[in-house]
């Protein structure tokens, strides 16, 4: 039989009451409620036995459960005008009401909306309630983010509807790929997304269903615009509209969080949850596990005992790609600080998430300018690695600098000291100091980092220096070995074998000259210069001869 709207309300009318009773007070109601329609009792009794067999399945109201049904129903037409406004197209379709595209054409001036319209079959019903729940949740936002409300009445046939301001644009991750955003312009965007959120957060609103057809991005004067949009399911916090049977569980499964899966009290630690599982998706282009949508019961174990995966584990060549990078580039970003910044608002357990979406935000931007992030254990090595990150500049001149220093320091007082003893000390602390600092100058690599303006910051520096240690420790042959071996290494440390190979030559006959051709300095140099030139049979050559002369 066609499911017609008038027999959709009288499916929805026996199913509305029925889904309060036990299963056997069920049987007895539809004996009475379908009695002399036999159809009927088929449509309803079907839809109550899956319930009994999956018990989820039925887990909402028979709204919910039904709008399949009710969207494949004969499309009702389009209105000309409702209110003020001028229908030109349809948008969309949830629920509880339509979408269109209208203008405002009453004479006073134009503007383009969205106009959301309660279902005609819905009017009296409790629908009628949560539509309006929805306008007044929206009429307390009023923040950039927030697709606004601009008005609300009724129908000329009795029916609640609303504008809001309409937004041109695309779901969050449909723009980033489109666009093949890097990650820090994603995460700019999130950044945007957080805000809005907790503007609602704010003033007492849940969302209940951030995904990414719920969060749109326009172009706008100053860049794209991030727009929160569908309020159907929220909940006031304080109380005030929420419409919701006890026991439902208003939420997209696979956007949902643990406590929504269970049934239990939502708060805004499931917007927590749900802005993780979006920045999951924004970093790497898929979901954190696999829910099934035949099986409520098997959705709600996944949801609530599923271990995500660190964001780095997920990442393929598609993910990178769209991200304009390299598969292993996105997966050393996002290891360390990104994978325990989503896997802190992933916790199952709401008060180990991030106590608000200001939080949440906080931590990504201060990944994003490389300072430490809350969701990371609050050590110094990590704490000195960020701001080395923060300032890789000052960091590689300070250290170019100090190198040199601490050099021709050790130098002056090798030549103006008459105790040996002294002088051998001084020369093992420089020494000491010059290996720690080339070892912090390792930072700078090019292999590990991208820091190529700050090199060439340290390498201007270097140049000269080099020229002076030629030219002013001409007469101090073991002295000017040791920088143009210190040297050497440096510039073998930045990538920079070029430099590198004539340093630890030049070094090299200056101290078989001075020390002999058997001695631990003449072979650490022979050792330097192995790894430093190019070419199998001239690596193995040297290293051959270092092992030697140890």
């Amino acid at each position: 039989m066609e499911l017609t709207p008038d027999r959709w309300r009288a499916v929805k009318a026996v199913l509305d009451d029925a889904l309060d009773l036990g299963p056997a007070a069920r049987r007895a109601h539809l004996d009475a409620a379908c009695a002399g329609d036999p159809a009927l009792r088929r449509e309803a009794e079907a839809l109550l036995v899956a319930e009994e067999q999956a018990p989820a399945f039925l887990d909402g109201d028979a709204l919910d459960l039904c709008a399949p049904l009710v969207d494949e129903a004969p499309a009702a037409p389009l209105p000309g005008r409702v209110g003020p406004y001028r229908v030109l197209r349809e948008l969309g379709a949830g629920g509880m009401g339509r979408v269109f595209l209208a203008e405002r054409d009453d004479g006073q001036f134009r503007r383009r909306v969205a106009l959301k319209v309660l279902r005609p079959e819905l009017r009296g019903t409790p629908a009628t309630e949560r539509f309006l729940d929805e306008r007044q949740i929206l009429a307390r936002l009023d923040h950039p983010g927030i697709a606004r409300l601009l008005g609300g009445g009724t129908t000329d046939d009795g029916r609640p509807y609303f504008a809001m301001e309409y937004v041109d644009g695309e779901p969050i991750t449909a723009y980033c790929d489109a666009r093949r955003l890097g990650l820090d312009a994603r995460l700019r965007l999130f950044e945007d997304v957080c805000a809005a959120v907790a503007h609602a957060h704010r003033h007492l609103v849940v969302h209940r269903d951030l995904k990414p057809g719920n969060v749109l991005v326009a172009e706008g004067t100053s860049g794209p615009q991030v727009k929160l949009l569908d309020f159907g399911i929220a909940r006031p916090l304080d109380g005030d509209g929420d419409r919701t049977r006890p026991g439902h569980r208003p939420m997209t499964p696979a956007w949902a969080s643990p406590e929504q899966a269970r049934g239990e009290p939502v708060t805004t630690a499931s917007d927590v949850y749900g802005l993780g599982l979006l920045l999951y998706r924004l970093l790497v282009g898929q979901a954190p596990y696999e829910t099934d949508a035949r099986s409520a019961a098997r959705t709600e174990r996944t949801i609530c005992e599923a271990t995500p995966a660190p964001p780095s584990a997920a990442v393929n060549a598609e993910a990178a790609d769209l991200r304009g990078t390299r598969p292993e580039a996105l997966r050393r970003r996002l290891r360390g600080d990104l994978d325990a910044v989503c896997l802190m608002a992933l916790r199952k357990e709401p008060e180990r998430r991030y106590a608000t979406a200001d939080a949440l935000a906080e931590d990504v931007r201060r990944h994003r300018v490389g300072q430490p992030v809350a969701a990371r254990p609050d050590a110094v090595g990590y704490r000195v690695r960020s701001f080395v990150r923060r300032h890789r500049r000052g960091v590689a001149t300070a250290l170019a600098l100090g190198v040199l220093l601490v050099g021709l320091g050790a130098v002056h007082v090798a030549r103006v000291t008459a105790e040996r003893d002294r002088a051998e000390r001084e020369a093992e602390k420089a020494a000491l100091v010059t290996d720690f600092l080339t070892g912090l100058f390792e930072e700078g690599d090019p292999y590990r980092t991208s820091g190529e303006r700050d090199l060439e910051a340290a390498l201007t520096v270097l140049r000269p220096a080099a020229e002076r240690v030629r030219r002013e420790l001409a007469d101090a042959p073991e002295a000017q070995a040791e920088l143009l071996h210190t040297l050497g290494r440096l510039y073998q440390t930045m990538g920079r074998r070029d430099l590198a190979v004539p340093m630890l030559r030049d070094a090299l006959a200056l101290r078989q000259s001075a020390l002999g051709p058997v001695h631990e300095d003449v072979g650490a140099t022979l050792h330097e210069l192995g790894i430093a030139v190019e070419g199998r049979d001239s690596t193995l050559a040297y290293l051959d001869r270092a092992i030697a002369v140890r």
